[in-house]
């Protein structure tokens, strides 16, 4: 189980309750833009409690203040229900919902996180939630493509509100995922190009499977290749000759009589 209660963040009093989760579904996490400027951290938690919709987390990007209205293993009210028989909020082991105070303009532009954004980031993450939006390969506002409830109910990671079926806003805006993740400290698929360090190579390499090590795997496949390699050129030598022999037949035909006796072939002119 990962973490409930954000030992970083303030505990926020929410006017709603939360509900228990569906757990239909893999661990997620949707991410809100309040509409409004960094620094209306006290302003927006008054509107979402006057209308009951608070997430699981608030979070101010000019103060680095953190919030939290329920244990993230409860649902949140900052979806929309939806006309299913399970809520949008109730889908997956968890559905964690933060509302970032910022407009939906392209938050990661203006930005200054701090180490309670790393907080927040380290508990999702606790959850087992790949930092991957699930529709979201660039910065384009044109990303917000909502999916299907079956998209919504399979899919775990990270989603925007825009992305959530049966919900009609459009925050979080266009967010530059590399920028967003590496300021939690978290790796991404991005990094994948970072190179291997000599320490690295020498443990997969020594590494064993079935008793033998993948140095010597990877060196015996290596001349079991090459094996295969060099009676490959040998066949195709072959049959080279044998193509030249049919030509040379196919060009100079033979007419006569061809006769079999005893197993012998003979041509007569």
């Amino acid at each position: 189980m990962g973490e409930r209660w954000i030992a970083e963040a303030e505990q926020l009093t929410p006017s709603g309750a939360p509900g228990t989760m569906s757990g239909v579904g893999p661990a997620r996490a949707i991410c809100h833009a309040t509409v409004s400027r960094p620094g209306s951290f006290d302003a927006m938690h008054r509107v979402l409690t006057d209308k009951q919709g608070e997430p699981h987390l608030l979070y101010d990007w000019a103060t680095d203040r953190l919030g939290q209205y329920f244990p993230l293993d409860r649902s949140a009210r900052a979806l929309k229900r939806g006309a299913r028989d399970v809520s949008c909020n109730k889908v997956g082991t968890v559905c964690i919902q933060i509302e970032f105070c910022a407009m939906p303009d392209g938050f990661t532009r203006y930005w200054t996180p701090g180490p309670n954004l790393r907080a927040l980031m380290r508990a999702i993450a606790s959850w087992g939630i790949t930092p991957q939006f699930v529709a979201r390969a660039n910065t384009s506002a044109g990303d917000n493509v909502r999916q299907t409830w079956e998209t919504y109910l399979a899919t775990g990671g990270w989603w925007g509100h825009c992305h959530v079926p049966e919900n009609d806003h459009w925050d979080p805006g266009p967010i530059d995922q590399a920028a967003f993740f590496a300021a939690a400290g978290i790796t991404t698929q991005e990094d994948e190009n970072m190179p291997l360090t000599t320490a690295d190579v020498d443990a997969i390499w020594d590494k064993t499977m079935d008793g033998e090590t993948m140095g010597n795997r990877l060196y015996f496949a290596h001349r079991r290749a090459q094996a295969a390699v060099d009676d490959l050129r040998q066949v195709r030598a072959e049959l080279a000759v044998l193509a030249a022999k049919v030509d040379a037949l196919t060009a100079s035909p033979v007419s006569g009589t061809v006769t079999v006796t005893g197993g012998t072939l003979t041509v007569g002119t």
